[in-house]
């Protein structure tokens, strides 16, 4: 079933209280509400309650017509009870369901990868964002599996192709996370999935990186981006993706970056 703004859909995005992904939100659901008004349900969830109910304000703006339901809960501690939690009193019987996994962290770059001794905090670092993106991708189609188009997208990043000095845990678990869409992609034939680099952003993990990198380079690299005004506008970003899906022509499990499309 190729994609459909107008379809009976169910959209589920993590990381939506902030940044890219309330942009994301905001933007798909004013999309849906714009093709077909009520045919869309939304369940956002990210850490921050206050800044979901703030996503969720700023969607009904947009398009009124669009339901959401807000889950606030933290991926670090990801548990079935979480799931169940994100699942519970959401219907299956959807035409489409689309999950955008978007949460994630830059991990502590004030440090090489050489001086990563906590394996505590490299084993919390790989939870959040390689362990619980799997998990809820599995979750996801189970629940779904009666959708006749089943789309997961992994927010990736050029760094998953590319080693960035001070980035060893952020370039690992970007890569991770793109491999195991790829392995997905070639397990399920009803499934489409994509690998998206939104290019470089201006948000609060690239200022992290500009002001507490351990490399010279680094810190010189995002803090020359932002001050030569060279980071994608969000909006940019987002309205490339949903042409990207819209379209439906690329190779599923294909990593495709802001600037190839």
């Amino acid at each position: 079933m190729p994609f459909s703004f107008s379809s009976s859909s169910i959209v589920f995005i993590t990381g939506a209280s902030r940044g890219y992904g309330q942009c994301l939100a905001c933007l798909f659901a004013q999309e849906f509400s714009r093709a077909s008004p009520s045919s869309a349900k939304f369940v956002l969830t990210a850490r921050s309650a206050e800044g979901l109910a703030k996503t969720k304000q700023l969607i009904h703006e947009l398009a009124p017509d669009v339901d959401v339901t807000v889950v606030a809960g933290d991926f670090k501690e990801i548990s079935a009870s979480f799931i169940e939690k994100l699942f519970d009193s959401v219907s299956s019987s959807f035409d489409q369901a689309l999950l955008i996994n978007n949460a994630g962290s830059l991990g502590n770059v004030s440090v090489s990868l050489s001086q990563q001794t906590d394996f505590g905090c490299v084993s919390e670092y790989f939870s959040l964002n390689v362990a619980a993106p799997i998990v809820l991708t599995s979750q996801f189609l189970k629940h779904f599996q009666s959708a006749r188009g089943k789309y997961v997208v992994n927010i990736s990043s050029l760094c998953a192709i590319e080693p960035f000095e001070s980035f060893g845990l952020y370039c690992a678990g970007k890569a991770a996370r793109d491999m195991a869409s790829r392995v997905l992609a070639k397990e399920t034939s009803d499934v489409r999935v994509l690998n998206w680099a939104p290019g470089p952003m201006d948000t609060e993990m690239t200022q992290r990186a500009a002001d507490e990198s351990q490399s010279d380079r680094t810190r010189k690299l995002f803090g020359d981006m932002k001050k030569e005004q060279k980071y994608v506008p969000l909006e940019d970003s987002v309205q490339k993706l949903i042409l990207l899906l819209a379209k439906d022509e690329f190779e599923s499990g294909i990593h495709l970056d802001f600037y190839d499309v």
